[in-house]
């Protein structure tokens, strides 16, 4: 999978806006079909607006064309059914270099870059992906440049290029994508269960390809690439969706004209000689081929992890599913053992403090088979009872069988959540559509996958029957240092596993499973099941403030700031969702008046934790119908998430907050020290991340404070005892402000019956200067940096087996003076991004992480360029940044045209007009104004005419202002001079101890104490409240 090749840093933009009736099963959507000339009812969502087009292509390309009038972006996604389980047996990775090539231009656009660069022109980025049995292609553009955009990514496949010259550069980019995997453990997990599979068969395979596989001999990958290409890429194997607001007959005629001359012959004779698609034919015609050997089946297989994990998985092989998913016999499982209820399997085992999560479904779905896998988080304590936890899973299974009536109730909870999903991006709806269409019928496309339409009992009972001992791969993934054991290394990856035959101990564990003393039940029949799904009118409140703004706006509808009395302060803003979806949403915000304490804030996230933890059990009924609830740590306070659909919000608001209104009863002291352990080992294993994610905590150290480093919150983990979190839920959660945000299906009754009883449930004092104001909504200040001045700081490594390094340099432009320099921000942010990522990426193949952002912290604007190499030094990383900005970048920008400038402005318009798409959208557009204390609602509308104002001169006098400005380069090598590392353990050092000047040791934090900082960002004035009651 690549990078987006041209995405247009459009991200800040919407961050300029966001800031940080009965049911209707039967009567669906009418799909047109032009597909063998028959006119078939296809079920999309009851909610989905979007128009559906079906037809064939005179080549035999079938097409899906999707008309969404309220997009301002168009996509079309290619799926070819061919992937790198068609790889040669000794050439690994030909798929994905095929992938990679596709891009590198065609006889019709030969300039390589060419099709990037006018995606990044006007606003969009391609991507694809290559998977065991298909490769995905997308991309996204504004609407206008449609026409120009489909048709070169038409040609990628009618006439690819596929230019021997730009080999060796692109295996280089595959072998960087495969060494940012190398120091993943779910890539080495995957591999490791791929290698146990017997030899020959397509799973047994290393899919991304690196130097080794595809550079030991050039000549024949290429040739197998260009095999592949000729063998596998024709219109049998290909499926086209095309998404835009244009009418049917244009984008058809696009289409048409576009993709015509697209192969109609595979031409697979020639595969032999490279040995292309040899495993595959093996299978060919065969209904289940499963992967692995009774020498394998009924194992225990060790992985060896970097990560400090305790994991097991139950793998069993099953026949495929893939032409059975009309039954969700898998899905059925997957339900009644992911279970969290009273007297469940995950419960029990918790309780006993032996595991920390537990799920269960179907892993691998192809068409010659499938797996069903049980993850399990063990505890400390659990890795010491793997044979109990085996015996509790087995006798947990033993209880399962198929029941009609909880199939049915599991078939109308999947319907609700089809026809009332949100809307996805249009390059992921079209290259979800795409991948889906050469599964199911024309008819299915859309629904398949939650369509629970003939229950079958004995397919679910043999598929129960075949979680059995004989048919289970049990992996045991964890650090494992015993030195006596003997592992073998997977050559892909350097992974150490063993394989052994399951220990008598174990087997002993599963035999006895029914004479366990255990009582387990199944859930009862679900309450929490939606019948009624009545949307209400959007209020005349509601409709003057949208057309006040043209924008989603919340309505302040209770205020005690206005008329204070007593200590309480409680505020309640609405929103009504126009997408008219049964769906409401309840946010409360509770705030303290100072940011906490590194101590306050480790209690606050285990508080956050451990009621989590707690309501699972709770509210199983509800979150298996659909419902939502999530309660988070922020810097000043706790933040309680409700959602679901309305019939049944108020009672499932109810629930969640009585049992958080009382965490004496709620909290659970048998459960804090699985939790603060998990939560200690998840900080040490952020340590050991790659150095382009650790990135972003490093900058905040030198320009945010208070930031608490990994080692200060480690320390205060270890010292935080679970009567430090009882203590801390009887005053945070009382002493605070109480902010809530109502959303969606409700209407003012509705809002104000919600907020009143939440407030009376949660009973909120306020204290101090909360009696008087609102504390600002960002709690940190940033760093003046001194100007013209690049402060260069070297991090030792967390984790010194990583072998990449990692700069990260920033430029900081200063406290923005007015709103339309955000725009100058956005409008460099875009500028940039395509020349960064060819030159630094492409052409100098440092490395697969490249990126250029906008950096805004509060209204402290900045920009920065990141780069993470494998192969060369943190110091040239920087070197090349530098020489990148001054020699491309700066005259760039100093010989930018008007006409440059202008297209620049209308890419940046183009996304700012879009609509809000979905129910999600209008929810964050509102939220964000009011968590960001703005109020501005009709901020969208603003930045478009604002954009208007901008010009050529205003823009380079910006972008001069911040290179200009003080800076700092961030870099983290893999090694260190021995002087720097003497008295560290091998692994994990402060990430907030960093070198300056190549040898000077100094603490990030203690420069940034030096420095001055701007003022904190102050709340602006509270609109008038209204629509009392």
């Amino acid at each position: 999978m690549q990078l987006p090749r041209a995405m247009a840093a459009i991200a800040l933009l919407w961050g300029l806006v966001l800031g940080a009736s009965a049911l209707r099963g039967h009567n669906s959507g009418v799909l047109q079909n032009g597909l063998g000339g028959n006119t078939k009812q296809v079920r999309k969502a009851v909610s989905d607006s979007r128009e559906y087009k079906t037809f064939k292509l005179d080549n035999g390309l079938p097409v899906i064309l999707i008309k969404d009038d309220e997009s301002a972006k168009s996509s079309a996604s290619m799926d070819v059914h061919a992937g790198s389980f068609w790889d040669p047996e000794d050439t690994a990775g030909v798929a994905h270099f095929l992938e990679h090539m596709l891009f590198l231009g065609s006889s019709k656009y030969p300039k390589e870059g060419m099709f990037d660069k006018v995606l990044a022109e006007a606003g969009g980025y391609s991507n694809a992906y290559t998977s065991a049995d298909n490769t995905n292609y997308f991309f996204a553009v504004s609407n206008s440049k449609l026409p120009n955009c489909l048709d070169m990514f038409a040609q990628m496949f009618v006439s690819p290029l596929l230019s021997k010259e730009a080999t060796n550069r692109e295996v280089h980019a595959i072998n960087a994508e495969h060494q940012k995997n190398l120091h993943s453990d779910g890539w080495r997990i995957d591999q490791v269960k791929q290698n146990l599979a017997i030899e020959g068969h397509p799973y047994h395979h290393f899919g991304t390809g690196n130097n080794i596989t595809l550079m030991k001999d050039v000549e024949k990958s290429h040739k197998a690439l260009v095999q592949l290409y000729h063998g596998h890429y024709c219109v049998q194997n290909m499926h086209l969706t095309v998404l835009s607001s244009l009418p049917f007959s244009k984008t058809e005629e696009l289409v048409r004209k576009s993709f015509a001359n697209l192969s109609t012959t595979c031409t697979p004779e020639n595969d032999a000689s490279v040995g292309l698609g040899q495993k595959m034919a093996t299978v060919k015609g065969k209904d289940y081929v499963p992967p692995y050997s009774n020498d394998v089946l009924g194992s225990l297989c060790k992985i060896r992890t970097l990560e400090n994990m305790q994991m097991i998985t139950l793998r069993w092989q099953i026949p495929p599913q893939q032409s059975r998913w009309h039954e969700k016999s898998a899905d059925y499982l997957s339900n009644l053992i992911g279970n969290e209820g009273p007297k469940s399997l995950i419960s029990h085992l918790k309780t006993e403090g032996l595991i920390e999560n537990l799920s269960g479904g179907e892993a691998d779905s192809f068409s010659m088979f499938s797996s069903f896998e049980v993850d399990i988080e063990l505890t400390a304590k659990g890795a010491t009872k793997i044979p109990h936890i085996l015996s509790a899973v087995h006798n947990y299974l033993a209880l399962l069988k198929a029941e009609e009536w909880r199939w049915k109730e599991m078939k109308q909870i999947s319907l609700m959540a089809f026809d009332y999903k949100g809307k996805e991006s249009p390059e992921d709806y079209t290259s979800s559509v795409a991948s889906l269409m050469r599964k199911y019928d024309t008819e299915d496309v859309l629904f398949a996958g939650s369509d629970y339409r003939s229950y079958n009992k004995t397919a679910i009972s043999d598929l129960i029957s075949m979680l059995n001992p004989e048919n289970l791969i049990l992996i045991h993934s964890a650090p494992h240092k015993d030195a006596t054991a003997k592992f073998q290394v997977d050559k892909n990856y350097g992974t150490e596993y063993s394989v052994e035959k399951l220990p008598h101990e174990y087997k002993a564990a599963i035999r006895g499973a029914n004479s366990l003393d255990i009582h387990f039940d199944l859930p009862e029949v679900n309450e929490f099941i939606v019948t009624e799904t009545k949307v209400k009118a959007i209020a005349p409140q509601q409709k003057a403030i949208f057309n006040q703004y043209k924008d989603p706006a919340a309505l302040l509808i209770h205020n005690d700031y206005e008329t204070p009395s007593g200590s309480e302060r409680t505020l309640c803003w609405w929103t009504q969702d126009t997408f008219s979806r049964p769906h409401t949403s309840l946010t409360f915000s509770l705030y303290k008046d100072s940011v906490y304490s590194c101590k306050d804030m480790v209690t606050a996230q285990l508080f956050a934790a451990l009621a989590t933890d707690a309501l699972a059990e709770e509210t199983d009924c509800a979150t298996s119908a659909g419902y939502q609830y999530s309660i988070s740590a922020t810097s000043n306070g706790i933040r309680v998430g409700i959602a679901g659909f309305s019939q049944h919000i108020n009672k499932f608001a109810d629930l969640v907050l009585k049992k958080l209104a009382e965490p004496s009863k709620l909290l659970k002291a048998n459960r804090f020290n699985a939790i603060q352990t998990s939560s200690k080992i998840n900080v040490e294993n952020k340590l050991l991340s790659d150095p382009y994610k650790l990135m972003p905590s490093l900058l905040s150290k030198a320009l945010d404070k208070p930031i608490y480093s990994s080692h200060e919150i480690l320390s205060a983990l270890r010292e935080t005892k679970f009567q430090d979190v009882q203590s801390f839920a009887q005053t945070h959660l009382r002493n605070v402000v109480m902010e809530a945000f109502v959303f969606g299906n409700a209407d003012l009754s509705d809002a104000h019956m919600l907020f009143s009883k939440s407030k009376s449930i949660l009973k909120t004092e306020a204290q101090g200067s909360l009696l008087h104001s609102l504390p600002p909504a960002r709690m940190l200040t940033t760093a003046k940096l001194p100007a013209g001045e690049m402060r260069k700081f070297r991090a030792p490594p967390t984790d010194l087996q990583n072998p990449n390094s990692c700069t990260r340099v920033y430029w900081q432009y200063g406290e923005k003076k007015s709103d339309i320099e955000k725009l100058y921000l956005a409008a460099v942010s875009a500028m940039a991004h395509e020349p960064c990522y060819d030159t630094l990426r492409t052409k100098e193949q440092l490395g697969y992480i490249v990126s250029s952002n906008s950096d805004v912290r509060g209204d402290v604007l900045g920009f920065s360029i990141l780069v993470q190499s494998p192969t060369k030094p943190a110091k040239f990383l920087h070197e090349r940044i530098i020489h990148f900005v001054s020699t491309e970048l700066d005259p760039m920008v100093r010989n930018y045209s008007k006409k440059s400038f202008e297209n620049l402005k209308k890419m940046l318009s183009s996304e700012l007009m879009e609509p809000p798409q979905d129910s999600s959208s209008i929810k964050s557009m509102a939220f964000a104004q009011v968590a960001e204390r703005k109020y501005d609602f009709g901020l969208r509308s603003k930045r478009i005419a604002q954009i208007e104002e901008m010009s050529l001169d205003g823009f380079k006098q910006f972008y001069f202002q911040l290179r200009k400005g003080g800076g700092i380069s961030v870099q983290l090598d893999p090694t260190v001079p021995a002087e720097v590392l003497a008295g560290t353990p091998s692994k994990g050092v402060k990430e907030s101890q960093l070198v300056t000047n190549e040898d000077l040791v100094t603490e990030l934090g203690s420069w940034r104490e030096e420095l001055e900082s701007y003022d904190m960002v102050q709340p602006n004035k509270l609109p008038k409240s209204c629509c009392h009651q």
